[in-house]
């Protein structure tokens, strides 16, 4: 879980200082949750890569939401993350948000992060309520790098839950 605490901490501070900027006073984000679960299949730029067990989701409260995976490399852990603004949620269980962007992390050969955003088209759907229940999750972009493709099923509730649903008053939630 380390792994996921450290490219939540990248994915925040990334909007941060923007959200700060703006307004001071609000939170940067309206909800985090950290999955564990199996991450049944990871394609990044048309190749099949090992993926973790584990998933966060972002609600940044300013209709930008974030889902992003992490896969081991060569330098360390890759992180894919699939943003954006446009979405649609018919109850708890059925969500389905347009993908805009694509944001790969990883480290370069002088160990230095590499940080490469992208527009794509897309769409990440989720099927299942994450907070009770397991929840299957996909993530498919088309990109000029290739096809970008995450399938990941949680194990139930979330290991971390910070924030709120809407009318949930779950605000901090930790296993």
């Amino acid at each position: 879980m380390r792994t996921m605490q450290l490219a939540l901490a990248a994915l925040l501070s990334a909007f941060v200082p923007m959200a700060h900027a703006a307004a001071p006073d609000l939170q940067p984000y309206r909800y985090v949750a950290i999955m564990h679960g199996e991450c049944e299949q990871l394609i990044l730029g048309g190749r099949d890569q090992s993926c973790n067990d584990e998933l966060v989701n972002v609600d940044f409260g300013d209709g930008r939401v974030a889902f992003v995976f992490t896969s081991p490399s060569e330098r360390g852990t890759t992180v894919t993350t699939f943003l954006g603004r446009s979405s649609e949620q018919k109850d708890l269980r059925d969500y389905r948000l347009e993908v805009d962007a694509l944001s790969t992390a990883t480290m370069n050969s002088g160990g230095e992060p590499s940080i490469v955003d992208e527009a794509a088209v897309g769409h990440c759907k989720m099927t299942g309520d994450p907070v009770r229940e397991h929840a299957r999750f996909e993530c498919t972009v088309e990109r000029s790098g290739g096809r970008t493709v995450a399938k990941f099923v949680s194990a139930g509730t979330p290991a971390v839950y910070a924030g709120s649903r809407g009318g949930d008053d779950v605000l901090t939630a930790q296993r």
